[in-house]
């Protein structure tokens, strides 16, 4: 019986440690819009609002501080990004710039053979290298120090690979964000190698010598190629100002839904007609990402219910084996 009982209490303790790993994400969602305006491939703003038509994001720092934002939008062969570093002013030997893709986005803890790294990395002012890395299925980046030429040339990588534009410049005379010098890049990338209507996707930009690095969507560093914790990146139809018109007339047309006259519960047939509409894309990834936050919600709660239970039957055991001691020791002071 004894030995039952310390069997069943370290299992019990075992499941406990081992649920506190239990893993809930949420990816975010972006969808991209059809560009209005030409880019033109020189590593800055050509004009002040080349990037006006393209969705913005602010980019999260992982390590240190700083600021950086990247904008994203597409046409019919490819997809045009910019990543616009404020406060890397001062560029050094290896900072980079880039995006990791997923293109049947499927995932995995680490890089499949049909996800890459691209990247711009800073050599001097009159050179910088763009790299094209394939995953393999191993684990590419222990550490930051890792990305170096050697580890590049170990791995299924090409060099200014074809069809792909990249160029960076400290340019910024047309940047709204800020006119003061500091790193851009531009990025045109050809979408035919896509396999999925949407793929995986994450946005970096480091600088290894003042250890700062800052990503979309917030990943630990040492998780930046784990395609599972990548963002989702889909394509409309729509340029960013249909988008965001569609949006505004969706919220018109819910907020003139008055809550007194929709019909009420057992209160038989009403001749009430609710307006309806179809829902845009950019609201269905909105629903989706609202329900996946709340699935991962729910996943929370039921592991620290479970937790709770475990830790109900622990505290049950340990009363258990206390109530068994005690009961033995009056059995052999009467012997």
């Amino acid at each position: 019986m004894k030995k039952i009982i310390y069997v069943s209490l370290f299992t019990l303790i075992i499941l406990v440690a081992s649920s506190n790993f239990v893993n809930v994400n949420c990816n975010e969602e972006i969808m991209c819009p059809k560009l209005e305006n030409t880019v033109t491939i020189d590593g800055k703003w050509t004009s002040n609002d080349e990037w006006n038509d393209a969705i913005s994001e602010e980019l999260r720092f992982v390590s240190n501080s700083g600021k950086a934002y990247f904008r994203i939008k597409h046409d019919d062969e490819s997809l045009f990004l910019l990543i616009d570093y404020v406060t890397l002013i001062k560029p050094q030997e290896r900072d980079a710039a880039g995006i990791m893709i997923d293109t049947e986005n499927d995932g995995g803890d680490i890089m499949q053979k049909d996800d890459y790294f691209l990247g711009n990395i800073y050599m001097s002012e009159e050179s910088a290298l763009t790299v094209r890395v394939w995953g393999t299925g191993d684990r590419i980046l222990e550490d930051l120090s890792d990305l170096d030429w050697t580890l590049i040339t170990k791995l299924d990588w090409e060099l200014e690979p074809e069809g792909f534009l990249v160029r960076s410049t400290n340019d910024a005379e047309n940047d709204p964000y800020s006119t003061d010098p500091h790193m851009i890049w531009e990025f045109k990338i050809p979408k035919s190698e896509f396999e999925s209507e949407t793929i995986g996707f994450l946005i970096f930009a480091i600088s290894l010598g003042r250890e700062t690095g800052a990503c979309y969507p917030l990943i630990e560093i040492d998780k930046l190629d784990n395609p599972d914790l990548w963002a989702e990146l889909g394509y409309s139809n729509k340029t960013l100002v249909q988008i965001e018109d569609e949006s505004e007339s969706t919220l018109t047309t819910t907020s003139a839904i008055n809550i007194t006259d929709l019909p009420k519960p057992n209160s038989g047939t009403s001749t009430t007609t609710i307006p309806t509409y179809t829902a845009t894309k950019t609201e269905e990834i909105t629903a989706r990402r609202t329900t996946s936050e709340e699935s991962g919600a729910e996943k929370i709660i039921e592991k620290l219910h479970v937790e709770y239970i475990i830790i109900g039957l622990l505290i049950v055991l340990i009363i258990l084996l206390a109530i068994l001691k005690l009961r033995r020791y009056p059995l052999k002071s009467r012997q």
